[in-house]
């Protein structure tokens, strides 16, 4: 006897059914930013994973590991570095919001959003709110009158490192997947193609959105890695 599941028509109402996957009847509303298959809900494993909002799936295992970090988040007067690809800052009514910002070299934006990499520095950052909504919640409300709107969220130095291995695994991973559907479109001849830059300095040349996923996914691997010292078992490679 199949398992009773819950399967929801778009953002609806949910409906009993005698299925055992768990999606939507029409594709994802929020594209691939919480996986690359289109009509699935908690990844499909609604035991290990939630989502209240139906925008995201988050571990909650993960998302509450940081209990030595608790109130270490909060608003900071500091500005995004040059290149900075995304951050989480302030909305209008005291919640938190992603923010996606320009790559440092420009000549790879076109790729960055045609191949879809932007939705997966996104879905680092909505990982980031969920963390922030445990850690920190009320950071963004006004205090005595002071409008908060826009103040980015800072992070105390002794739990950047582990903030952020978590919300940088969540998006490399989105990378591998990204590769994966690309290199089955390309196998298919659905692939995309985006202007690259030429690795002997000249004009851009039209590439398979498969090879810039991965050597992005390559050299951002390489910086977390080196930057905030997270472990290379639980981050690999595009193999």
């Amino acid at each position: 006897m199949s398992s009773l599941s819950v399967v929801f028509s778009e953002i609806g109402e949910p409906q009993p059914s005698t299925t055992t996957t768990i999606g939507f009847f029409t594709r994802d509303p929020i594209g691939y930013e919480d996986g690359m298959h289109q009509y699935l809900v908690f990844h499909n494993n609604p035991v290990r994973f939630l989502d209240s909002s139906g925008m995201l799936a988050i571990d909650p295992k993960k998302a509450n590991d940081l209990a030595d970090c608790k109130g270490k988040c909060g608003p900071s007067s500091r500005k995004p570095e040059k290149g900075t690809q995304g951050w989480v800052e302030c909305d209008a009514n005291g919640g938190f919001v992603p923010v996606a910002g320009p790559l440092k070299d420009i000549s790879r934006s076109d790729c960055y959003s045609k191949c879809g990499a932007d939705a997966c520095t996104k879905k680092h950052e909505e990982h980031h709110i969920e963390q922030f909504k445990e850690l920190c919640p009320n950071a963004c409300k006004s205090v005595c009158g002071e409008d908060r709107k826009g103040s980015i969220i800072g992070i105390a130095d002794e739990c950047v490192n582990k903030i952020e291995c978590y919300g940088n695994k969540v998006g490399l991973d989105c990378l591998v997947d990204l590769y994966k559907a690309h290199k089955e479109a390309e196998r298919t001849g659905r692939g995309t193609r985006c202007l690259n830059p030429s690795a002997l300095g000249g004009p851009p040349v039209a590439a398979p959105c498969s090879g810039y996923i991965k050597s992005f996914h390559s050299d951002e691997r390489a910086r977390v890695l080196k930057t905030y010292k997270c472990d290379r078992k639980t981050i690999g490679p595009i193999k």
